[in-house]
């Protein structure tokens, strides 16, 4: 008899493991909330310290380059030296060799956190990289002097602190959807990269800063090429081999008239040839020196940081996110580099006739994240594609919410059933998540005759009051798109 209840037993454990399988694999269940009853207060002090441990790692040097806007670099300035929290270290290198540039020309009071290097020539773009070289940081932050990156700035800090080890970028719509265009996969031989823009505002490492330097003398350290060097941000993300962190949204430009020190008469081509040399050297190195350890062969593991993402344009405090891309499985699309050579230049912009992701462009335009975080109700985000099972879209509010007296709407335009049945899940890092039960959804208000759903976070059961990540996921395929018109903080 005992060998029959060692048998069933064995028979039991096997079912269960079976169903615990099937939920996960087939509605998406997380294992480990279905033994969780929140996140301890253990789990949340260590996020936290870690969180510490990481803004002190990796403080930030602010990286201004100066040619001809000298209004632009005193406005630039200034905003860093307000952001005392964030920027300890600000570096003004001077590409223009006709001008000594000091303090007093900058307008502000002599501090020890102000340095600037005056070059006796324009380097250009590698200027940005030599000047992170010289932080007193782990970190780079470094804009244009014609942009106001105030808000922006500490949604861009919040996520290079989540996975340090790729570019953070913010762009407009137009230039994010160009970069999503402008992706390269092959698994074969670990190809993961992209190309992003960095003269809005970005994050980066001074160890890759120093690194793609090296990158720099060691691949175009020749007569042919060795003009490219200046050109260097068209080799700098596509050689990390690792898709760049890009935001898209409002941006504020200041027009001050005087030219970039990067343009000159030949300026398109120089960067079609840089655009064209970046990516033929990391294939041919992955391809044929797979035991080459020159490039990062390994993708970061932190893939929320690679999603589409919208900062809140009016207070940055909190992000935007979704894994609706707006081009379909672009890490499926093949990479040939004899006949996709080009895929990273001009010639390759989605306004093009030939563009063949010119109706996604269009949309994207009209319905692009930064719509959902703008302040405007009329404007608004949305798919392209009906709900599929593990669509999401999520909140970001940059750090743990200690208080546990979150407050915030979301107003929708989509079927007020299709957000009812949206699983909710909460996550201190990114990595692990908590699924909200779903029989108890106290601090989640519907309106009855407004499609807005109020959340109240001090009402929400114990062990998920405190997060920094909250996502809405679909277990299910739907007739619906997602389409969200605004998220909103409520100040308690």
């Amino acid at each position: 008899m005992r060998y029959w209840y060692r048998s069933k037993s064995k028979i039991l454990s096997a079912i269960t493991i079976f169903l615990l399988f099937y939920l996960v694999f087939s509605f998406g269940v997380n294992i480990t909330s279905l033994f969780k009853s929140g996140f301890s207060n253990y789990e949340i002090l260590s996020e936290l310290h870690q969180h510490r441990q990481l803004k002190e790692r990796y403080q930030l040097t602010g990286i201004i380059l100066h040619w001809q806007r000298l209004t632009g670099v005193r406005d630039l300035l200034r905003t860093m030296l307000d952001f005392d929290d964030l920027f300890v270290h600000i570096i003004i290198w001077n590409n223009n060799p006709k001008k000594n540039l000091t303090v007093a020309d900058l307008l502000v009071e002599s501090s020890d956190r102000i340095e600037i290097v005056n070059s006796p020539e324009n380097i250009k773009d590698q200027a940005k990289y030599r000047a992170c070289q010289l932080a007193k940081t782990n970190a780079c932050f470094y804009a244009d002097d014609d942009w106001d990156v105030r808000m922006y700035v500490r949604s861009l800090y919040s996520s290079f602190l989540l996975e340090p080890t790729i570019l953070h970028a913010m762009t407009d719509q137009f230039t994010y959807f160009t970069n999503v265009m402008w992706t390269f996969f092959d698994t074969q031989i670990d190809l993961h990269t992209g190309f992003s823009w960095i003269g809005c505002g970005s994050i980066f490492s001074r160890e890759n800063a120093i690194r793609h330097l090296g990158y720099l003398d060691y691949f175009l350290d020749s007569e042919e090429n060795r003009d490219l060097a200046r050109q260097g941000d068209q080799f700098f993300s596509i050689w990390m081999n690792q898709i760049p962190a890009q935001f898209n949204g409002r941006l504020i430009h200041s027009d001050e008239g005087a030219m970039s020190s990067f343009e000159n008469y030949d300026f398109d081509m120089i960067q079609h040839r840089a655009s064209i040399l970046s990516i033929e050297i990391l294939e041919k190195t992955l391809r044929f020196s797979p035991q080459s350890k020159i490039f990062e062969r390994k993708r970061a593991t932190n893939s929320l940081v690679t999603y589409t993402k919208s900062p809140c344009s009016y207070n940055d405090r909190f992000i935007f996110f979704t894994n609706c891309l707006p081009i379909d499985d672009v890490e499926e699309i093949p990479f040939n580099i004899t006949t996709d050579i080009k895929r990273g230049t001009r010639s390759n912009l989605p306004n093009e006739p030939t563009c063949p992701y010119r109706y996604e462009h269009k949309f994207f335009e009209n319905f692009s994240t930064a719509n959902a975080v703008d302040n405007n109700t009329e404007t608004c985000w949305k798919t392209r594609h009906p709900v599929e099972r593990g669509d999401f879209y999520g909140l970001d509010f940059q750090t743990i919410q200690i208080s546990g007296d979150l407050a915030f709407t979301i107003e929708y335009s989509h079927r007020k059933s299709l957000q009812k049945r949206l699983q909710i899940s909460i996550s201190l890092d990114g990595y692990r998540w908590l699924t909200l039960p779903a029989h108890n959804r106290l601090g989640i208000t519907y309106k009855k005759r407004k499609k807005i759903v109020y959340f109240r976070t001090q009402l929400f059961p114990d062990g998920f009051r405190m997060f920094r990540f909250i996502k809405f996921m679909s277990l299910t395929e739907e007739e619906d798109s997602f389409h969200i018109c605004e998220v909103r903080l409520i100040d308690s």
